[in-house]
């Protein structure tokens, strides 16, 4: 189910379709980033059969209260949201069937490295969508993947195209980080320092494909105007258009 809501009233409404599987929510541009907590609780405490949950410029989002009441999700997409600052680390148990996971949120911190710690069992695909996120990812990894891995992540999205020295990391660093993804197969990402890391130091050679995260031949000859391009991000979002990794190249192109 699908529903683009423009004030919390009809938000709770949707709980009356008991027994979703799949739900996306896109908050108008009148109540964007409105605190949907309290109103968010009630409602998915009325869909615990929930396996898709995908919820674009929502503000006040507790992951530890996702976490509860949706136990059987399997993708999970925070787009442009905030989180609450009462958020709390999540329990070791959180989010057992957990394999898709896209996010860009602020006020994450508090519960980063749980989260990742929780999930990271079962998690098959990471998107994470911007700088401060991918470098705290990347931390993340090089602290724990040699005692805690990443067993089945096989696609990572990381946008950003910060380098090393910005991520805060060294070279050497990489190599923890890399061991903490075993399974890995795909890296998406625009950073140069870690494109280059795959191409010469991911053994055996070829077993981590790269693409870019938009078309290159753009990026360099036709610079986006920041306004127009917050414009088509929203347009994208409301027409649920499937991003396409691929070889980052578009049809002007």
């Amino acid at each position: 189910m699908q529903v683009i809501v423009d004030s919390l009233e009809v938000l709770a409404k949707v709980s009356a379709f008991r027994h979703l599987r799949s739900l996306y929510v896109l908050l108008a541009p009148n109540i964007d980033l409105r605190d949907v907590d309290s109103v968010l609780q009630r409602l998915l405490t009325k869909l615990p059969g929930l396996e898709k949950l995908r919820l674009e410029r929502c503000g006040g989002l507790r992951l530890t209260a996702i976490a509860e009441l949706c136990p059987k999700l399997k993708h999970l997409r925070l787009g442009d949201c905030t989180g609450s600052t009462e958020e709390a680390p999540l329990d070791v148990d959180a989010f057992p069937n957990l394999e898709i996971l896209e996010i860009s949120m602020v006020h994450l911190k508090v519960c980063f490295s749980a989260l990742f710690l929780a999930i990271r069992d079962t998690l098959r695909i990471v998107r994470l969508c911007h700088d401060g996120m991918c470098m705290e990812f990347l931390h993340h990894c090089a602290r724990q993947g040699k005692r805690l891995p990443f067993p089945c992540l096989e696609e990572l999205t990381l946008e950003t195209g910060l380098s090393l020295p910005a991520l805060k990391l060294d070279p050497s660093d990489l190599h923890d980080v890399f061991k903490a993804l075993p399974a890995l197969r795909h890296l998406e990402t625009d950073s140069y320092d870690l494109r280059l890391f795959v191409e010469n130091y991911c053994v055996p050679p070829g077993r981590v494909s790269l693409s870019w995260l938009g078309c290159v031949h753009c990026a360099v000859h036709k610079p986006v105007d920041p306004q127009l391009e917050q414009m088509g991000d929203i347009i994208r979002a409301m027409m649920e258009q499937s991003s396409s990794g691929g070889d980052g190249a578009c049809s002007v192109c």
